[in-house]
C-alpha cells in the first residue's frame, strides 16, 4: 500500500489553488493601474479649482439677470446650420442702445468646443454673426452686452434652428 511519501507530490506552483488566490489580488493591481492611467491621462473640465470666486460670481450673475427681466428683455434667434449664419432679434420695454453683443456658447463637458462670438447690429436692428462647425448637441447660450450690465441665458440642443432667450430669474 502506499503511502504519503510514497506518492509524488507537485511542487507548489504546478498546483491550482495558489494560482486561483494569487489572481485577485493581481486582478485589482491591473485594474488599479489602469484606472491612474485613465485618471492622469483625461482632464476634469467639470471641476472646478477656484470654488470661491466661481460663487462669488454666481451672485453677479444672478444681479445681470434680474436687470434683464427689470428691462424686459427677450431676444429670439435663427441659426442656419449649412451657411453658419445667426440673425438674433432682442427685444425690450426700454430703449437698449447696444450695437454689439457677446454671445457665449458652453459645451457642458468639453471646454474645447467652447466659441465665443461678437454679434453687430445691421440697419434693421437685427444683431448678426457667423458661427460654423457647431457640434450636435446641447449647449448653453450666454448673450451680454460689452459693458456685461445684464445677461440673457438659452439652453439649446443642436440641430435645432430657432433659439429663444429668457432671463432666469
Amino acid at each position: 500500500m502506499d503511502t504519503i511519501s510514497d506518492l509524488a507530490v507537485k511542487p507548489w506552483y504546478r498546483q491550482f489553488w495558489p494560482w486561483f488566490l494569487m489572481s485577485f489580488p493581481a486582478a485589482a493591481v491591473v485594474a488599479g493601474i489602469i484606472t491612474i492611467v485613465i485618471a492622469t491621462s483625461n482632464e476634469d473640465h467639470s471641476v472646478v479649482d477656484d470654488y470661491y470666486k466661481k460663487g462669488l460670481a454666481i451672485n453677479r450673475v444672478i444681479d445681470q439677470q434680474e436687470l434683464a427681466a427689470t428691462l424686459g428683455l427677450t431676444a429670439s434667434a435663427e441659426y442656419r446650420h449649412e451657411s453658419g449664419e445667426l440673425d438674433l432679434v432682442l427685444k425690450s420695454n426700454s430703449n437698449i442702445a447696444d450695437d454689439s453683443l457677446s454671445l457665449s456658447m458652453v459645451h457642458p463637458t468639453r471646454a474645447n468646443l467652447d466659441r465665443h462670438v461678437l454679434l453687430h447690429k445691421d440697419a434693421q436692428g437685427i444683431f448678426k454673426t457667423k458661427i460654423e462647425n457647431l457640434q450636435p448637441g446641447r449647449w448653453s447660450v450666454i448673450l451680454e452686452p460689452a459693458d456685461k450690465k445684464w445677461r440673457l441665458d438659452a439652453l439649446v440642443v443642436l440641430p435645432i434652428t430657432n433659439w429663444n432667450f429668457r432671463p432666469n430669474v
